[in-house]
């Protein structure tokens, strides 16, 4: 009888926990971002003329969600053009996947409201543009 109001105290504060997860800017250094910009690039790719390299200028993390926001600089030095690559992903069995990602000059922002709206990512961890 005894344990009954330890395990209800410990799922409340094991519940506040998930909701109150901390959002946090990746380093280049850190291994999620070198397996995000690895599971992006690829797709990214299949919508540039030409070949591509993902920077990951902002990559934000809480919990198994990420967003990233990234130039998509062409590696082909003759190839002149701008694009903005923006991703949500969720790490599922220890993998990140893709939730939804686009490349585009314009509408981001909009982009942005739309997979809060749809995907309910952890709060701020999709910011306000």
């Amino acid at each position: 009888m005894q344990l009954r109001p330890f395990a209800l105290i410990l799922a409340v504060s094991l519940s506040a926990l998930s909701l109150g997860q901390k959002v946090a800017n990746l380093s280049k250094r850190d291994p999620d971002f070198k397996q995000i910009i690895a599971v992006l690039t690829p797709r990214a790719q299949t919508q540039a003329a030409s070949r591509i390299r993902l920077v990951g200028e902002m990559m934000r993390r809480s919990g198994d969600w990420a967003f990233v926001r990234s130039s998509v600089p062409f590696i082909d030095p003759k190839v002149k053009g701008d694009g903005e690559l923006m991703a949500l992903l969720r790490k599922k069995h220890g993998k990140w996947t893709i939730v939804e990602e686009t490349i585009g000059s314009g509408g981001m922002e909009d982009l942005a409201k739309d997979w809060i709206k749809s995907h309910h990512p952890p709060k701020g961890l999709v910011p306000k543009m």
